[in-house]
């Protein structure tokens, strides 16, 4: 397998890191290209570059809590896709401090959606039995319905419930106020 590693985010990487979350993510599902240049500056985020064998193969961008980690985004380079990138990349999620890892995927209401959940359950993860409505980054287009999925089969629903609101606070309500709870 080849090596894969994470890098940081450069004035020289920008714009490839830029160009794959513009392509890969719908704008319902990002910021905006000066929301993710804030994102580099914000401690608990890690925006990183993906490297397989010292070249760019995508972007992961995500977030270092207290007992958790949360995934905001995930892309490969489509050319690169299939190679065992992604497979890398939930390795050195799983390694980053050994806590469990959370993210939200579509829900299983098509092909592309049911394997991306096959791809997170095949990578150790279990989607969780939670309603869950990923907050609109502007405030302006509707909430989405998504699923969670973690590392931890059953973090227990208080626990849950807090790391939920942690995201939504923390993720999701950076610098404004928060409109939900």
């Amino acid at each position: 397998m080849a090596v894969i590693k994470f890098s940081q985010v450069t004035t020289g990487n920008f714009h490839r890191v830029l160009r794959l979350y513009m392509e890969a993510f719908p704008p319902e599902e990002r910021r905006d290209e000066e929301g993710l240049k804030q994102q580099l500056t914000w401690s608990a985020c890690q925006v990183k570059a993906i490297e397989k064998e010292g070249q760019f193969a995508g972007l992961c961008i995500f977030w270092e809590f207290d007992d958790f980690l949360f995934v905001e985004h995930l892309a490969t380079e489509p050319s690169l896709r299939g190679q065992g990138i992604g497979e890398g990349v939930m390795d050195l999620l799983r390694n980053q401090g050994a806590k469990p890892v959370l993210l939200e995927v579509e829900p299983p209401e098509n092909e592309t959606s049911r394997r991306r959940i096959g791809f997170y359950v095949r990578n150790g993860f279990f989607l969780l039995d939670k309603e869950y409505w990923q907050p609109s980054y502007d405030f302006i287009r509707p909430d989405l319905p998504l699923n969670l999925m973690c590392t931890q089969k059953d973090p227990g629903e208080l626990r849950l419930d807090q790391w939920i609101g942690i995201v939504k606070e923390k993720v999701y309500g950076r610098d404004r106020p928060l409109k939900r709870q």
